[in-house]
């Protein structure tokens, strides 16, 4: 399989080492806008499975090409580009795992359900712990549950 890891913070690089270890894994292409950051995981890793790749993710045409050579996209960047790196990875037919961090970009991009069914494409927003899954549980389970009860500081993020 090949993946692509978009973003290489903290998040990517550890996206990144995980995935090298698997021998199902072909290839790792690693995005960012510091090759700085990008040099570091390549000498860090020191993987030929990873391949470096200077890309800012607003320029979507660029993303949808990297997108199209993967079998799967993991987004390492700030939420605000997770809906509209969903809708790239429609338009490349590349299935897309986000770190989440924000309800209503989420919301947004759990309307794309019926076109990702259609392309034959999974979307999993909100992969992330905190911010991420830790966030959402809590949401999940008030609108389940007709009586909520506190949980600590985690019912502050429901509305």
């Amino acid at each position: 399989m090949k993946f692509l890891v978009l973003g290489a913070g903290r998040m990517g690089y550890a996206v990144a080492y995980d995935l090298i270890r698997s021998p199902r894994v072909e290839q790792v292409i690693i995005t960012d806008t510091s090759v700085e950051n990008l040099k570091k995981i390549t000498d860090q890793l020191g993987d030929s499975k990873i391949t470096p790749v200077e890309l800012d993710v607003t320029k979507i045409e660029e993303v949808i090409e990297l997108m199209t050579r993967c079998n799967v996209a993991i987004g390492c960047v700030g939420y605000a580009h997770n809906y509209e790196l969903s809708k790239a990875a429609l338009n490349a037919k590349c299935s897309f795992v986000d770190l989440g961090g924000n309800e209503e970009v989420v919301e947004k991009q759990f309307n794309l359900d019926e076109i990702a069914k259609e392309q034959k494409v999974t979307i999993i927003p909100d992969l992330g712990l905190a911010p991420g899954w830790y966030q959402s549980w809590p949401c999940l389970l008030q609108k389940v549950w007709t009586k909520f009860t506190k949980f600590g500081c985690a019912l502050a993020v429901c509305r």
